[in-house]
């Protein structure tokens, strides 16, 4: 989802167009028996700190019900 330099709205576009792809995805890997009403996806990037892994990261949040949220990170 990285978008290096260029115009800043048209890097915006494309990450939310990324996130709602990659979200769309993990709708779809959820099993049938998980009402998709139940669960609320959050796709994001985040900076990695870490000088060994790359520098943007993408996290995924699965929030289920009052729960407290599962979170998947994608180097």
């Amino acid at each position: 989802m990285f978008v290096p330099g260029g115009n800043d709205a048209i890097k915006k576009k494309a990450i939310r167009a990324a996130c709602a792809k990659i979200k769309g995805w993990v709708a779809e890997l959820l099993p049938e028996t998980l009402p998709l009403e139940s669960v609320r996806i959050n796709v994001r990037e985040v900076i990695c700190g870490d000088p060994e892994c790359a520098p943007i990261d993408t996290a995924v949040e699965f929030w289920f019900g009052e729960q407290h949220p599962k979170v998947f990170d994608f180097s």
